[in-house]
């Protein structure tokens, strides 16, 4: 972030993708609640893992491609209207 705000940059906000792994889904949220000054999301919303159920949206358990990437950016995409996050 330092070298960001060199150039420039003010705003931050983190964001972590959907995941099949325990492990990579408890880091996001420990990353999260690590950095309670920033807006951080999770992607571990029920609605949203619910339409990322075809093995085809995923390359692999950590992966994303095809419409499960388009569902996913459009989640996010959303998320990140609705805090005002984006300039």
């Amino acid at each position: 972030m330092s070298a960001l705000r060199e150039h420039g940059v003010k705003r931050f906000a983190f964001y972590s993708v959907p995941s099949m792994q325990g492990d990579n889904v408890a880091y996001a949220r420990r990353f999260c609640m690590a950095m309670p000054d920033f807006t951080c999301i999770v992607g571990e919303d029920p609605q949203l893992l619910a339409g990322l159920q075809r093995d085809m949206d995923w390359y692999d358990f950590d992966h994303l491609h095809g419409e499960g990437r388009r569902l996913y950016t459009r989640w996010l995409g959303d998320r990140l209207l609705a805090q005002d996050i984006l300039p």
